[in-house]
């Protein structure tokens, strides 16, 4: 039964992440962190963006194929929660011939190896999974959920990514591990997180710096700084709420990270950053860029329903000439503190003139909103009361129309060189029979 009713959930997800990108007015303008706000940036691939309206502030080379590392385990997390019906109560065997499987891989671990024959709680290994990022969680995971075979369980994670709308993203393994043919964007990467993030403990799981596994006396710890107050040093950030961190050589130094202060939420997706450098430029990238959301931007309402956007002429109405149109819904979005009403401008833009009948509510056009002179967004503009039309009007605006439409005009200018043509002939033909009767007359 739960595990039905986690399918049952995973497509309600999935249908109410398609519902807010078809009929929310979702801002497409991009903020120049790096150049407008002198920010500087690390990474070789960012997406961040707000979890409260979904806008992208930033992005930076967002649609590149990178290595993910261990970014992987948020699918094989995501995957895990939704097969197993019981998290706390299921136990899994820990084999030797999986763990064997990392010998000479230099992989982080959770410790399984010494827990060989034992049985786990599989919310003890995804606490292993996410915190340490022990590869040996996610390979003893795999195996359990993927029915003894850890490429049924890849099956599985490429079948979740094409369902969440990834196009540029395939796994070959669990944890992440490099292979060449094993690879994401931050775009996709951002799909799959933001879809983990309303998965069962997910948040709980990847907020925790450490944990006891049942029956232990030592703790895993996470590895990401952010959330790790006490062995965070100088890379904790005390807004910083739950993330998955990522390494490998090829990768690069990798990272998914939300944060929250004052009742605002980001995330962000950050890639290659320079695996031998000295810094962790994820880690401060992350830093820089919540700091700067965190300062520069409030909600603001841009279009109320209450606000008329313009009074529209309607043609061939009944009883009025002119229509009140208003937003469909109140368009609330991110924009900078010291943003002023002349910097928005709000343009109605209509496809054809407006012609009765209407109705209340009808969406008959739209408005292009404009930041700072640049394109941010576009709104629905509905009708705020019902019009009917006239049918006299109608008559004679549809034959006035076609009066003069091009079409006619040509028509009716052929048609008048054709009936010149017409009379020229007649009469040319008539007068030669007149000639013709009038020499028959003399002759005679």
């Amino acid at each position: 039964m739960k595990k039905r009713l986690l399918c049952l959930f995973s497509c309600v997800m999935i249908l109410a992440v398609l519902f807010c990108s078809t009929f929310m007015s979702v801002s497409a303008y991009v903020y120049d962190f790096e150049g407008e706000y002198g920010g500087e940036i690390r990474s070789a691939s960012v997406l961040f963006k707000s979890l409260d309206t979904g806008e992208v502030l930033y992005e930076k080379d967002a649609d590149t194929k990178r290595y993910p590392a261990s970014t992987t385990k948020i699918m094989t997390y995501i995957i895990t929660v939704e097969n197993v019906e019981d998290i706390e109560n299921t136990r899994v065997e820990i084999k030797q011939d999986i763990i064997s499987m990392l010998d000479g891989t230099e992989s982080s671990m959770a410790g399984l190896q010494y827990k060989i024959g034992e049985t786990v709680s599989v919310i003890d290994l995804l606490y292993c999974l996410m915190l340490p990022s022990g590869n040996d969680a996610a390979l003893v995971l795999a195996d359990y959920v993927g029915g003894g075979s850890i490429e049924n369980f890849v099956d599985m994670m490429n079948a979740k990514a094409e369902e969440l709308g990834c196009e540029n993203t395939h796994f070959v393994n669990p944890h992440g591990l490099h292979d060449d043919d094993h690879y994401t964007t931050a775009r996709d990467l951002m799909k799959i997180s933001e879809y983990a993030l309303n998965t069962y403990m997910f948040k709980e799981v990847t907020s925790t710096a450490t944990y006891y596994c049942e029956g232990d006396d030592y703790p895993i710890y996470t590895t990401n700084n952010l959330i790790d107050e006490n062995r965070g040093e100088d890379q904790y950030y005390p807004y910083a709420v739950c993330g998955k961190t990522g390494f490998t050589d090829q990768a690069g130094k990798c990272l998914v990270q939300t944060a929250e202060k004052d009742g605002y939420s980001y995330i962000l997706v950050a890639m290659y950053d320079d695996p031998f450098s000295g810094i962790t430029g994820t880690v401060l990238d992350a830093i820089n860029l919540f700091n700067w959301a965190f300062d520069t931007f409030e909600m603001r309402t841009v279009a109320d329903t209450d606000v008329p956007i313009c009074n529209e002429k309607i043609l061939y109405s009944s009883g009025k000439d002119s229509i009140l149109l208003i937003p469909e819904s109140n368009f609330v979005t991110l924009m900078p503190t010291d943003t002023k009403d002349t910097d928005i401008e709000i343009v109605p833009q209509f496809e054809e003139p407006l012609q009765a009948p209407v109705n209340k509510g009808d969406v008959v056009g739209t408005a292009l909103i404009k930041y700072r002179g640049d394109d941010y967004a576009t709104i629905n503009l509905v009708a705020t009361e019902s019009v009917q039309r006239s049918d006299l009007k109608f008559f004679l605006g549809t034959f006035g129309n076609l009066v003069l439409s091009p079409w006619f005009i040509i028509i009716a200018v052929v048609f008048v060189c054709l009936l010149l043509v017409y009379i020229i002939v007649v009469k040319t033909l008539s007068d030669r029979n007149n000639a013709k009767v009038k020499k028959y007359r003399d002759f005679k």
